[in-house]
């Protein structure tokens, strides 16, 4: 089962969206909590590339969705996982 049937991660990475509480959305809009409905999924996805991480991973299960971000690797935490501490 999809989150919502005719969105998938991608067409959401995209822009594509689809308001499921009109009256919730106008009031996060209206209190700044969001600046406009369904740019959110790609400003992540630039704000990744800008920062030279890889690309997020969007899985759905179920009703669900789950997102894995990737960090760099540092090379004072390579030096401590290679044992020159």
């Amino acid at each position: 089962m999809r989150m919502l049937q005719e969105l998938d991660p991608e067409a959401a990475l995209e822009g594509k969206s689809k308001c499921r509480n009109a009256a919730i959305s106008e009031a996060f809009h209206y209190m700044k909590l969001i600046e406009a409905w369904g740019i959110g999924p790609g400003r992540i996805r630039n704000s990744c590339r800008e920062y030279g991480l890889k690309e997020p991973v969007i899985d759905e299960f179920g009703d669900g969705f789950r997102a894995v971000f990737f960090r760099k690797k540092l090379k004072r935490m390579l030096d401590i996982t290679e044992g020159r501490d």
